[in-house]
């Protein structure tokens, strides 16, 4: 009889798992701004002009065609925040689910059970399904390729290297990082010997899948990447720099541990993290919160990657893991992208697993651990909609500000974030840009000059300033004659109205 009402308990637990995932990544869907890479990304699937086709500009798009064609079609109903992000959510609803299916196959139904709880109360994850980006369709294609290669492995066959590669293509083309999975993969196969036989002829077949339907934009991929130029490490986040192998560049690593367990609004937000001096100066500050959670999710995962090589199952999960922090790790060394947790994606449902897998069986002990977890990832939650500061750039908030105090003559200042500006702002007030991160203070002035000429009122829209002006040349040359007359804080933002100085006429 007990056997019997735990069978019927778990369909009810996985609806309780799917509406609480589902929950969490609609509410307050479309409560903050687009900001910056969101605005891009809708560049990236509108119609483009000049007489090209949105089929060239399709073959085009390098980093995830495929959210770009979905969001293509979905876009021409509505373009609220909330709509235009809502197939986001959706996939990360998905990925929940998927997620259950791969670790039941792996492990069994508590394991999967756990790790679906985890995944949908995850800040990480709700982060990227509240985001007008492709990274929620590339986790969901991510667990799908899982599970397309737990049933290749342990039954290749025609079926299952089609499904496989047909898995791997739609990762793929969510987004190039997909390849660490893919080389994560062929890793293991080498490793455990599997590159033989039937895994062998029908692995090649997935392989080849993949290579035929990404093959449009492996060309078009080649040449975005020798146009990358290096990035300038001083101004990333210090837990993100790799330009020494120090301490400090060893930080990156358990910060992305971390971002994957808490998100990014539990201890330090963006700004703290461009400007912190140190990582010591960072740990100092939130000590207390970081070592709480290092506690925790470390201790599960110590426990979970024991169990996994128990029970022989640890080889895949420390193959791909190698290959993607190995993959961007290099490219980080190389300047070509900072190691940053998004750039990690194809490792982060692998780390959920491992978590899942560390959850004690006992069943008071395992409700204890998990619900622990669970209520600590969900106050992170709480944080990002309720706490400003952790709120993504509210671009539209300081739009409003403007557009209901702008006069004739003015003019707005947006250095870097023009595209955000434009897609919010219907006033007649010309909208400027200027990029002060490559140039010198001379420049800057001579180009602010032009930009502001005649003008007796400036709106400067300050925002990631470490990206376009970490110098503040740009504010030192407004303050130069005029004065603040206004200014607001705003998430993300801060917006200030400089007014010429009157010129004082001198009476006999």
């Amino acid at each position: 009889m007990r056997n019997r009402w735990a069978y019927d308990r778990k369909p009810a637990a996985l609806m309780v798992v799917a509406v609480l995932a589902a929950v969490l990544r609609f509410f307050r869907l479309g409560h903050q701004s687009f900001w910056l890479d969101e605005i891009l990304t809708i560049g990236s699937y509108t119609s483009p002009e000049g007489g090209i086709s949105y089929g060239v500009k399709l073959l085009w798009d390098v980093h995830g065609p495929l959210y770009s064609l979905a969001m293509h079609f979905w876009s021409m109903a509505y373009s609220s925040e909330a709509w235009l992000r809502a197939p986001g959510a959706a996939a990360g609803v998905v990925t929940v689910m998927l997620l259950y299916f791969w670790l039941r196959r792996e492990s069994g139904e508590s394991t999967a059970l756990a790790g679906a709880f985890l995944m949908a109360v995850n800040p990480f994850n709700i982060y990227y399904s509240q985001e007008l980006r492709f990274y929620s369709f590339l986790t969901m294609f991510i667990v799908l390729s899982l599970l397309a290669f737990s049933r290749f492995d342990e039954k290749p066959s025609l079926r299952s290297g089609l499904l496989l590669g047909l898995a791997l293509s739609l990762a793929c083309l969510s987004h190039y990082m997909a390849v660490f999975l893919c080389a994560g993969l062929a890793l293991y196969m080498a490793v455990t010997g599997r590159l033989k036989g039937d895994h062998l002829r029908y692995g090649a077949l997935a392989a080849f899948v993949t290579l035929v339907i990404v093959s449009p934009w492996i060309y078009r991929e080649l040449f975005f990447i020798r146009r990358i130029q290096a990035v300038e490490a001083s101004s990333r986040p210090i837990v993100y720099r790799m330009e020494g192998y120090g301490p400090s560049a060893l930080m990156a690593y358990p910060y992305v541990l971390f971002a994957f367990a808490m998100g990014f609004s539990y201890g330090p937000d963006l700004r703290e993290l461009h400007e912190a001096a140190s990582v010591p100066s960072l740990l100092g500050r939130y000590g207390p919160q970081i070592a709480l959670a290092a506690l925790l999710f470390g201790a599960a995962a110590v426990a979970g990657l024991g169990r996994l090589f128990r029970e022989r199952k640890a080889a895949l999960y420390i193959c791909v893991l190698l290959a993607t922090i190995g993959l961007v790790t290099v490219a980080a060394i190389l300047k070509i992208k900072v190691l940053n947790a998004r750039y990690l994606m194809c490792a982060f449902p692998l780390f959920i697993a491992i978590i899942a897998h560390g959850i004690p069986r006992a069943r008071t002990a395992r409700i204890v651990a998990l619900s622990t977890l669970c209520a600590l990832m969900l106050f992170s939650v709480i944080y990002y909609h309720f706490e400003p500061r952790y709120a993504r750039d509210d671009i539209r908030g300081a739009v409003g500000i403007i557009s209901d105090a702008d006069m004739p003559g003015d003019v707005i200042l947006a250095p870097g974030m023009e595209p955000a500006v434009r897609h919010y702002y219907r006033g007649n007030r010309p909208v400027e840009s200027i990029y002060a991160a490559h140039l010198d203070r001379d420049s800057i002035g001579e180009k602010l000059r032009r930009m502001t000429e005649g003008r007796r009122r400036i709106w400067l829209l300050d925002c990631r300033p470490w990206d376009t002006d970490a110098e503040g040349y740009i504010a030192d040359h407004l303050e130069t004659g005029m004065i603040r007359s206004a200014e607001y804080s705003l998430p993300g933002v801060l917006l200030v109205l400089y007014e010429v100085l009157p010129v004082s006429v001198d009476t006999p």
